[in-house]
């Protein structure tokens, strides 16, 4: 009956052994072999491959900036307009601005049914004395 073999590998950054060991008899034969051939070749590859995954990481950030770059859209008049009036809104007292929002939207619902005219006017009733009155 043949003596069982064993076999070794270990494996370190600059050296793999590789090795048989004989239960039977007690030998060991290990063979070594540079798996790099120097230091500066291990510092080259690990170079590259830093390289090489930093390269990914600016792709895909890369991508990123793109997709959110097609997100944006330029401003046009309205967009304009609405932050004039978000500002000046922003400035009023919290009861005036209530009104005023109240008052804008009330002229964007005259718009939207298409009763509008040049001569609408926002009147202040109180003060108002039509023939109804």
């Amino acid at each position: 009956m043949l003596p069982p073999i064993v076999s070794i590998i270990l494996i370190f950054p600059t050296v793999q052994s590789i090795g048989t060991v004989d239960s039977e008899e007690g030998k060991v034969e290990v063979k070594m072999r540079n798996s790099c051939s120097s230091s500066s070749e291990l510092s080259t590859r690990k170079r590259k491959q830093r390289d090489i995954e930093n390269d990914i990481k600016a792709g895909n950030e890369l991508e990123l900036v793109g997709e959110r770059l097609k997100s944006f859209k330029s401003e046009d008049c309205f967009d304009v307009f609405g932050k004039h009036i978000a500002h000046k809104l922003r400035r009023l007292k919290d009861h005036q601005n209530i009104l005023a929002q109240k008052l804008i939207n009330d002229v964007l619902f005259e718009a939207e049914m298409e009763a509008l005219t040049n001569d609408f006017k926002v009147l202040n009733c109180k003060e108002y004395r039509g023939p109804f009155l």
